[in-house]
């Protein structure tokens, strides 16, 4: 029984390693050489014992992937063990396409400035510790504003430098229902 789910554990471990560079980082390419199956570390070996038999003859861009995620994988505490294991289930469930587009956006967020990769980072969090209702109507009424205006409002946003933005977040912050109320509608105006 134990070895059952040791074996199913170790899989799910492999799977999880070969996908967690799509979470966190796939830009680790580098022209680097192939490491031999000796060279890894006895964790690193546990780790990816799957890719073993094929290890001397995957690309050395490939090897390093794995390298970095058997490495991530050592240092999560067991909570985070879980959310990956978590986001990894999610993950194997999606259509193609849309890997393909979360792939694509992920790569276009590395590509920005590392300020403006901090203010989504911190939009983020902040959107996921609202309460579940309020993250359902926002996400609806972004869902139903019509395209020209999410892409306008974009734009718009994009446009601003670091500390405007932060300007319009503290007016945001400091309006009352009603006045928040009174500039949607100005904006939906013009």
């Amino acid at each position: 029984m134990i070895s059952k789910m040791m074996s199913k554990m170790t899989k799910f471990l492999m799977n999880l390693v070969f996908l967690l560079p799509l979470f966190f980082g796939a830009g680790y390419l580098c022209y680097a050489e192939n490491n031999s199956w000796e060279q890894l570390s006895p964790a690193e070996k546990t780790t990816l014992n799957q890719f073993k038999e094929q290890w001397n003859s995957l690309p050395a861009e490939k090897q390093e992937r794995l390298q970095k995620g058997a490495q991530r994988w050592s240092t999560m505490s067991e909570d985070q063990k879980f959310k990956a294991q978590a986001r990894f289930e999610r993950w194997k469930t999606l259509p193609t396409d849309r890997k393909q587009m979360l792939r694509k956006r992920f790569q276009e967020f590395k590509q920005l400035p590392p300020d403006a990769q901090q203010q989504i980072r911190q939009k983020h969090h902040w959107f996921k510790s609202l309460p579940q209702g309020k993250q359902q109507a926002l996400k609806k009424q972004w869902k139903d504003m019509p395209p020209a205006m999410r892409n306008a409002k974009k734009e718009q946003w994009l446009s601003l430098t670091p500390n405007q933005r932060k300007q319009a977040q503290q007016r945001a912050q400091n309006m009352t229902p009603q006045q928040r109320k009174k500039f949607k509608q100005r904006l939906q105006n013009e």
